[in-house]
């Protein structure tokens, strides 16, 4: 009896170690900083020439240009995850540093497709263009190994049978667009946005292939920038061109037990949780 009450407290003492050491790290913030100096332009024209002229091995759709670096810290400083463009992944813990990719891994092979070096006798298994398919080999009278062709196989045709599933109606879309949902979902953005602490010195240079689509998303990011108080983020349409620029440098943080608590609360609001609780009652268990 001695033994099992002696157990039950030591395990007692375990759970609650680790319960303060979660509510710990839980309490401590989480900061994010980057800077870049980026430049993507379209390379659409180039690649479709070399598509008709199946130089698949050149194709790139676009050029990227330029340099940046991504840093997140933790506990403190004590875990940081940072990346940049001239090096990869790293993970500092405690001052101790530790790449995450992998060796050796600079870019393409030597073999490019599968990757994968190919067998002797490989190349002659290979059919030539213009022949049928074969499928398993066969031997004619003199010994030697021919090919059968392979029939193509009948498709059998579809029977009748109507699709499962559950249907969405109109009312269920409007329920998620009324106007109760929609005022509580920009609350819980505009929470949010409070909670990470956002810092931003950054410009945007945006041209797409279409102006009528650079106009449409520079209306749409007004509009939310506007609603949310985003500040230090600037967008600059550009009409005649098809390139992107950024360049500047912003920093998030915030503590992970306000974005939990902010979470469960619009979560459990009457207007969000009538939608997500309604239609766990109506899953099958």
């Amino acid at each position: 009896m001695a033994i099992l009450i002696l157990a039950l407290k030591y395990i007692g003492w375990l759970i609650a170690i680790i319960l303060l050491a979660i509510a710990i790290i839980l309490a401590l913030p989480v900061s994010l900083t980057a800077a870049c100096a980026l430049t993507i332009e379209s390379n659409l024209e180039q690649a479709l020439d070399l598509l008709d002229e199946e130089d698949l091995d050149n194709i790139g759709l676009f050029l990227y240009d330029g340099s940046f670096e991504v840093k997140c810290r933790a506990l403190l400083g004590l875990v940081i995850v940072s990346m940049s463009g001239s090096t990869g992944p790293e993970l500092r813990l405690a001052g101790i540093k530790r790449h995450l990719s992998r060796p050796g891994n600079h870019g393409g092979s030597e073999n490019k497709g599968s990757g994968e070096p190919r067998e002797s006798g490989e190349a002659d298994a290979l059919e030539e263009p213009g022949e049928p398919k074969t499928g398993k080999a066969d031997r004619n009278k003199q010994g030697k190994q021919v090919d059968k062709p392979v029939e193509p196989k009948p498709e059998k045709p579809r029977e009748g049978k109507a699709r499962k599933g559950r249907r969405i109606d109109l009312r269920e879309i409007k329920q998620y667009l009324s106007p109760a949902v929609r005022a509580r979902v920009m609350g819980f953005l505009k929470s949010l946005f409070r909670i990470f602490h956002v810092q931003m010195d950054l410009d945007i240079e945006l041209g797409l292939f279409d102006p009528y689509h650079t106009a449409v998303v520079f209306g749409m990011f007004s509009a939310a920038t506007g609603a949310l108080g985003i500040s230090g983020l600037r967008l600059h349409p550009n009409f005649e061109g098809q390139r992107m620029a950024a360049r500047g440098r912003g920093s998030v943080w915030m503590i992970p037990w306000h974005f939990l608590f902010i979470g469960a609360c619009f979560m459990l609001a009457p207007e969000i949780r009538k939608l997500w609780w309604r239609r766990r009652r109506k899953s099958p268990s």
